[in-house]
């Protein structure tokens, strides 16, 4: 038995609340593509990352919001691709409003698109890579949101499916749960635990633990 405490829940977007891999396949392989990189290699080195991160280390002669904004727009052409991971949405209902947000990579624009056609309500606390200087794995991002919900970091529980992203959730001090929805178990080792989808949890309000069986997840919030 295990058990973590949380006052506050954070996540991560992609392959953690929607399931947009068409969308940033298509992207990533077109940027690839166009300037003979090798996409496999991208995404095992950089899933996770932002756009402007991956730019400025693979092609740092080019410019990298001209290439950023090709990239979102590569993304944007494909909304149909969008959906919600299963049982995201009954998750999100039961949590109060100031006590959840989201840290992403992804910019504002190709972050509030895909919330839209997942029909997730955009959340107070939105951290986008352009709300940053320094992206995952560096913990930045999920230290401001925790400041945003004024909550200590360590008080804060992270949902992710990326080694970078769970990688900034642990250098701030945060546990972890990690969905396998991108990545296999074995890369997600540093995660506290790891789960296929949201549809084992039970979230009720009242004394602010989690507890970890053998095989479901009981979160409980005292918020």
């Amino acid at each position: 038995m295990q058990s973590l405490t949380a006052k506050a829940i954070l996540f991560d977007l992609d392959g953690t609340l929607v399931d947009s891999w068409k969308c940033i396949e298509y992207a990533w392989k077109s940027w690839c593509l166009e300037h003979s990189l090798e996409y496999n290699d991208l995404v095992h080195r950089f899933n996770g990352s932002r756009a402007i991160d991956i730019i400025h280390t693979l092609k740092p002669e080019l410019n990298p919001e001209e290439e950023k904004a090709k990239i979102d727009a590569f993304e944007l052409a494909h909304p149909e691709s969008i959906s919600v991971i299963p049982g995201a949405l009954k998750i999100l209902s039961l949590l109060p409003r100031n006590k959840w947000g989201i840290v992403t990579s992804g910019s504002q624009v190709v972050v509030r698109h895909k919330l839209t056609h997942a029909r997730i309500e955009s959340p107070d606390v939105l951290i986008t890579s352009e709300q940053i200087n320094q992206g995952k794995p560096h913990p930045q991002g999920y230290l401001k949101a925790a400041s945003l919900l004024n909550t200590d970091p360590a008080d804060c529980l992270v949902f992710e499916d990326s080694p970078q992203g769970i990688k900034a959730a642990r250098s701030a001090g945060m546990n972890v749960i990690a969905l396998s929805t991108t990545f296999p178990v074995e890369s997600l080792a540093e995660a506290h635990v790891c789960i296929d989808n949201y549809e084992i949890l039970d979230i009720s309000v009242g004394t602010s633990h989690i507890t970890i069986s053998k095989n479901r997840v009981r979160i409980e919030s005292n918020l």
